[in-house]
């Protein structure tokens, strides 16, 4: 027998109805709790709340007892370092390039030289490297790296002058005893073409040998030498004298002369640096070309090609 959809709605409430009233029968909805069952509740709440996590204090500093903030720690000053300028790589430099900056030392025109070098330039590398030795005052071991890298440098590159027309000229003389002129021509001939090419093709050396009689029996053989332009009327150096105790130590003898006579020249007509000194083991040869730079082997022919006073 199917229960009408009316009497099952009545009965759905009916349970719904007693369930709630039967549960609910003894609560209060209207009266608000009284004062001591609120605090009751709250006791409940705060039982179940961790307490705060004590946190240490933090030591106060001297400045800070006093109220003032601390000074920041200063750090130790360093001095800047100075931007390296190329200028204008792409004209063609002249031989004193850089002169105008090798006030800033000798490190700064290495670092120049190698930065130079790393954009492919290797004149202008080769030229601030040149300007260490003739135009700031290295210490041994700059001079050393300088060096170094010149002798690396400048067989990679054509002579600074090409043009046979622009050569400056200039004379080697030699006064020595007729005995030793088979031993001395060669070795003069050795050093103008030495001097040619430390030069880069700026110089063209001509020599003036005389012989005069033999020394005396048991007398020391003296070989006199200097340089001068090729006219009567132009600037000669001092003369230097050595003694030939060794015909095979004559080019060196020789060379070691026109370094000095090079360096008096260039103190007493130039500004450029002093030319550093030959040590025990030094080929003033090989001197000639990596520690004359070529501005100054064209000094030493303009000033020899100058009218004496």
């Amino acid at each position: 027998m199917r229960v009408p959809i009316s009497i099952s709605i009545l009965l759905a409430l009916l349970v719904l109805g007693g369930t709630w009233w039967w549960n609910t029968r003894e609560m209060d909805f209207l009266t608000p709790p009284s004062e001591a069952k609120l605090a009751a509740i709250r006791a409940q709440v705060l039982s179940t709340v961790p307490e705060d996590p004590i946190i240490p204090p933090v030591a106060e500093t001297p400045d800070q007892s006093n109220g003032e903030t601390p000074a920041e720690e200063s750090l130790p000053e360093t001095e800047p370092v100075p931007e390296i300028e190329l200028g204008d790589i792409d004209s063609a430099p002249g031989l004193p390039a850089y002169q105008n900056i090798a006030t800033q030392g000798a490190a700064h025109m290495l670092a120049l030289s190698k930065l130079l070098a790393s954009k492919g330039q290797f004149e202008r590398s080769l030229l601030a490297l040149e300007r260490i030795l003739d135009s700031t005052n290295p210490d041994p071991i700059q001079a050393s790296e300088a060096i170094e890298s010149i002798r690396q440098l400048r067989p990679t590159l054509p002579d600074w002058n090409i043009d046979p027309n622009g050569v400056i000229p200039i004379v080697l003389h030699a006064h020595t005893s007729r005995e030793l002129e088979s031993s001395i021509k060669p070795a003069l001939d050795q050093l103008a073409k030495q001097i040619e090419r430390a030069s880069s093709g700026i110089l063209k050396a001509e020599i003036d040998l005389t012989t005069g009689k033999p020394a005396a029996a048991n007398a020391a053989t003296l070989v006199a030498i200097h340089l001068s332009g090729p006219a009567k009327n132009n600037v000669s150096t001092e003369v230097l004298s050595f003694t030939a105790d060794d015909s095979s130590e004559m080019t060196r003898d020789l060379a070691k002369s026109v370094y000095r006579l090079v360096n008096n020249l260039l103190q007493r007509t130039t500004t450029l640096s002093p030319l550093l000194p030959l040590s025990e083991g030094d080929d003033p040869l090989d001197a000639m070309q990596f520690k004359i730079t070529r501005l100054a082997w064209k000094n030493v022919g303009m000033a020899l090609a100058s009218t004496a006073e």
